[in-house]
């Protein structure tokens, strides 16, 4: 542990989004207690760790934090969450040819996202020619709906929102870890 006065976060601001793609504010005042928009009727107090992590008890347990190392991103991943963090009141825009970029990797004709979590096999094919995916859990029938960018490094498929986090796709909550493949390896 050590003290607020030496730790980075006193007096910042972070944004997000939750796992249905909604925004999300996270400051940590100077006076040392935390503003967290998931638990609006909660003053916590945070503590810093010299590892680059912060924790806070709110009323579903302890929340802890982990700054990155640029100091623009703060991250809280267990088994069930990954939640990333923006630095300031405001997400990154995206521009035109970010989202062009984003759809041509998404929307690759040849490969489809997947994961094969618990048993489960979830299949993520997007639409080439608009903004519409097709979800499929364990061969079952397909689910279509749309995406849209919410900022950069974030998307919302659906109801879900999802971290791009290099080439695999990351769901807030609940957790689940999408992988590009081939669709000749779906079979």
């Amino acid at each position: 542990m050590i003290s607020r006065a030496r730790s980075p976060f006193g007096g910042t601001a972070w944004c997000g989004f939750d796992g249905r793609g909604k925004p999300a504010a996270l400051a940590f005042l100077a006076s040392g207690k935390v503003s967290d928009s998931a638990f609006p009727n909660e003053r916590p107090e945070w503590i810093p760790y010299d590892n680059g992590s912060v924790r806070y008890k709110v009323k579903d347990g302890t929340r802890k934090l982990t700054l990155s190392k640029d100091k623009k991103l703060l991250v809280r991943e267990n088994g069930k969450v990954r939640e990333v963090w923006f630095s300031g009141r405001q997400p990154p825009r995206v521009g035109m040819a970010e989202k062009k970029q984003l759809k041509e990797m998404f929307a690759d004709a040849s490969k489809a996202w997947v994961s094969w979590e618990d048993n489960t096999k979830t299949v993520y094919v997007f639409d080439e020619k608009t903004d519409k995916v097709t979800i499929t859990v364990d061969d079952g029938k397909p689910q279509t709906v749309r995406w849209e960018s919410l900022c950069a490094g974030c998307i919302r498929i659906g109801e879900e929102a999802f971290m791009v986090e290099g080439d695999t796709l990351e769901r807030i909550a609940p957790r689940l870890t999408l992988k590009q493949v081939s669709k000749d390896n779906l079979k």
